[in-house]
């Protein structure tokens, strides 16, 4: 006797698109539901408290679905946020609204790329975002694009400290490569000064006492023309001595006898060094505070060189104008000037050694002040304009480092 028998059904699901289950009993249903129900609250757990911001959109880009981390990161509900355009939930920069909608097309044609965005939330607080799209299809036809969103701020603040400290690592390496040059090419010079220096001293010591002893023994018996001969070689023994002791001076190293004084008092003992024609004006509005540990007799000769070349600038006359003030730990003094200016391409070699626009100059006297202030820790730069004049600006530390002397 054949028995009723029901032909069991059989009901497939598919599981990550990759599988199927196959449940065979009829009376097996209510436990597949309940499988489905508990799976569905799994992945909607994993969702809900996923690390990173989840964001659903439709194809119009309103926002769908989205997961706690996405509340906490734009500072809003989930009711603020949901049925909102992605544009209008007030953290993206309005300017660049017509960007994102080119990119979300994009995404729409099949464009994955992750792209990073800027975002401030309604706290204020600003994050960088890396999101990576994933389009959600029906057969062939986008219905929705999952947006992942990772908070990357943290890590694009420790490239961005990382760039600038390899690139603070870099000056350093520069600037200890150039001192390293600069040490090596000083030594060069030294040398050679060292060698000139004597060879030459002893002839200009002998024609210093030539000329010493027709001045003082056979003044009497020269005419006009020759004490003017006199007096040109007398020049030319100073000057020869004078570009000896420069190059000296450029090639030694840098030792400082440190007390502490003030600016205008250095001044004012340094203008009694110069000659000042009539038509040229000094304003000094130098102040005598803060008082600064300097080396006097090398600071005197830093400011005697900038006046010297600044009356120089103004074989017409002029003003010269002289202020200091404090700022950042430092005295900063400027020399200014109302005379015919440098160009460009004298400014770029203003500092070099030997580089001079004078007739008689060797081009030492800049080169040397710059190496003097730099030895306090100090530097100065100059602006300068064709027909308008010259700004040096002088800063000097109003105390030293003593482990940055001796440069």
């Amino acid at each position: 006797m054949t028995k009723n028998f029901v032909k069991p059904s059989t009901l497939v699901v598919d599981i990550d698109a990759k599988r199927s289950i196959c449940l065979s009993a009829v009376d097996d249903e209510p436990c597949f539901l309940r499988m489905a129900s508990a799976r569905a609250r799994a992945l909607r757990d994993l969702f809900e408290h996923a690390s990173d911001c989840l964001i659903l959109l439709d194809t119009s880009g309103r926002i769908i679905d989205i997961n706690k981390k996405v509340s906490e990161v734009f500072g809003a509900s989930r009711k603020e946020l949901l049925g909102k355009h992605f544009t209008g939930v007030g953290a993206l920069s309005n300017g660049d609204d017509p960007r994102y909608l080119r990119d979300f097309k994009k995404v729409l044609a099949g464009n994955d790329e992750v792209t990073c965005i800027s975002i401030r939330n309604r706290r204020g607080r600003e994050f960088i975002l890396e999101c990576s799209p994933s389009i959600i299809k029906t057969g062939n036809k986008p219905v929705a694009v999952m947006f992942i969103a990772r908070d990357v701020t943290a890590r694009k603040k420790m490239e961005t400290e990382l760039r600038q400290y390899t690139k603070d690592l870099e000056g350093l390496v520069e600037e200890r490569t150039r001192r390293l040059k600069e040490a090596e090419r000083l030594a060069a010079i030294g040398e050679l000064a060292t060698m000139v220096g004597h060879d030459l001293r002893n002839p200009l010591a002998s024609m210093e006492y030539t000329s010493y002893n027709l001045r003082t023994n056979y003044a009497s018996s020269l005419d006009k023309d020759g004490l003017r001969m006199l007096e040109m070689l007398e020049e030319d023994i100073d000057r020869s001595n004078k570009i000896i002791n420069d190059l000296l001076d450029y090639s030694a190293n840098i030792r400082l006898d440190l007390e502490i004084i003030d600016i205008k008092s250095i001044l004012k003992q340094t203008y009694r060094l110069l000659k000042v024609p009539e038509n040229i004006k000094i304003v000094d509005l130098t102040k005598s505070e803060p008082r600064i540990e300097v080396d006097f007799g090398k600071i005197q000769r830093v400011f005697s060189n900038m006046l010297k070349n600044a009356i120089d600038a103004m074989p017409d006359g002029g003003t010269l104008t002289i202020k200091s003030k404090e700022a950042n730990g430092c005295v900063e003094i400027t020399i200014s000037d109302t005379g015919a200016g440098m160009s460009e391409e004298t400014l770029k070699r203003l500092w070099t050694p030997l580089f001079t626009t004078k007739a008689k100059g060797m081009g030492f006297g800049l080169a040397i002040s710059k190496r003097l202030i730099e030895a306090h820790g100090g530097n100065v730069s100059v602006q300068s304009e064709l027909g308008k004049g010259t700004t040096f600006t002088i800063t000097i530390p109003i105390e030293q480092q003593k482990d940055a002397l001796g440069l």
